[in-house]
């Protein structure tokens, strides 16, 4: 199994992700895909939240590895409506 590390803003810590498919197997597109589901990984796991976005994810095959590709993720938050009724006709 291939494994898949990757690291925010370029922290030394990179953080583990179980993966099957090595980097270099894998088209651009995809790999930008697959940084954008580490960014939701960091969000919900690693105090995402506390980061400023957007950030940038550094994909490596090994955790001290080469950085194989560095892309920018910006987090976007979809509106919520809430109406409290404040007389009634």
């Amino acid at each position: 199994m291939a494994t898949l590390w990757y690291a925010v803003d370029g922290n030394e810590y990179p953080y583990f992700v179980p993966f099957r498919t090595p980097l270099c197997r894998l088209e651009e597109h995809s790999r930008a895909r697959l940084a954008e589901l580490c960014a939701q990984d960091y969000h919900e796991q690693h105090d995402g939240k506390a980061s400023r976005w957007p950030i940038i994810v550094e994909l490596r095959e090994l955790p001290g590895g080469p950085i194989f590709s560095r892309h920018t993720v910006d987090l976007e938050s979809a509106p919520i409506f809430l109406a409290k009724t404040l007389s009634a006709a």
